[in-house]
């Protein structure tokens, strides 16, 4: 599948980051909880009205609508069954229970990006004694990955034009590796 097939909100996101670098900069910040400015959150709620959370979202956790493009349709959950079949039930447990924290931090971020002041998000890892699974921990990175991977594939699509073939590909394979 190309990229511009999986962009097809791809002029939603140019209107919002093409040339903008600093404000997906400002995005991964934010939601993980690090120092921002008021004028970056002020820039960050200007920025995000509901039709770029909507592409957020479709990004982050898939779209599965009666009318997404057949071989696109796609949730959070897709390909779980292949982590957790025939697994023992303590590595279920851990699988099912970490996507569901991860799938909480990914709903609070659209919040946070409609009201940067909100509620920061908490994605901490907790004690082996609290979390002998380490849900926690799978969950935040599965978070973090998840909005890295996103912001990647953004800046990828809306500055592609820039990019040579080459230099597109070897940002995608480089940005996965990260």
């Amino acid at each position: 599948m190309s990229i511009e097939q999986k962009a097809p909100d791809k002029e939603t996101l140019e209107k919002a980051f093409k040339g903008n670098s600093d404000l997906l900069l400002s995005i991964r910040a934010l939601l993980f909880g690090k120092e921002t400015t008021k004028e970056e959150r002020d820039n960050l709620k200007k920025t995000f009205d509901d039709e770029l959370i909507r592409v957020f979202r479709k990004r982050m956790m898939g779209e599965a609508l009666k009318t997404t493009p057949i071989g696109q349709y796609q949730n959070f959950w897709n390909s779980t069954e292949k982590q957790i079949m025939g697994a023992p039930e303590h590595t279920i447990k851990q699988v099912v229970e970490a996507k569901k924290i991860a799938k909480t931090y990914l709903e609070q971020s659209f919040e946070l990006l409609k009201d940067p002041e909100g509620e920061p998000i908490k994605a901490e890892i907790l004690s082996l004694e609290d979390d002998p699974l380490q849900s926690s921990l799978i969950a935040k990175n599965l978070f973090e990955g998840t909005v890295e991977n996103t912001l990647a594939m953004i800046d990828v699509v809306v500055n592609k034009e820039d990019m040579t073939e080459e230099e597109i590909k070897e940002k995608v394979l480089q940005d996965s590796a990260e």
